[in-house]
């Protein structure tokens, strides 16, 4: 029999004979389960909703735009579905699906046919931030209903 099979073995009849370490650990794999599976879903919850566009800066120039500065209004809709849709002045404009990843630095990173970008939610704003490779930083506000 396999060393590993047989330290297994060994560990489990530990457990059965000493209640207090078997709950513990057990208690203990729950807490772990539920703090590590529910990351990815908090991430897609915190982004269900309607946000309205605030600015744009593109790094490379220090240019900024808004809509006061190109008098229109770009809106993002986020679904529980795993849609989202784009609207500029209230008419839409494209509905794609969308995904949300997790890099293993803990980067975020929304794709669709969209818009595809590393973002961070903070409190009320929504920002994709593409200014490592000189891209842009858009800046969303989250739409109370």
């Amino acid at each position: 029999m396999p060393d590993r099979i047989k330290s297994s073995m060994k560990f489990v009849e530990r457990l059965k004979t000493c209640p207090m370490k078997k709950n513990s650990i057990f208690i203990s794999l729950i807490f772990i389960l539920f703090f590590t599976c529910c990351k990815k879903d908090d991430d897609n919850d915190q982004i269900i909703g309607k946000w309205r566009w605030v600015k744009t800066i593109i790094p490379y120039g220090n240019r900024v735009s808004s809509p006061q500065t190109t008098g229109y209004t770009k809106t993002l809709e986020f679904f529980p579905t795993g849609t989202m849709t784009e609207y500029r002045n209230d008419t839409l404009l494209n509905t794609s699906g969308y995904k949300i990843e997790t890099s293993n630095s803990g980067q975020l990173r929304l794709t669709s046919s969209i818009i595809t970008s590393n973002f961070s939610i903070d409190k009320d704003s929504l920002i994709f931030n593409e200014a490592y490779v000189d891209g842009p930083v858009i800046s969303y506000g989250k739409i109370k209903k």
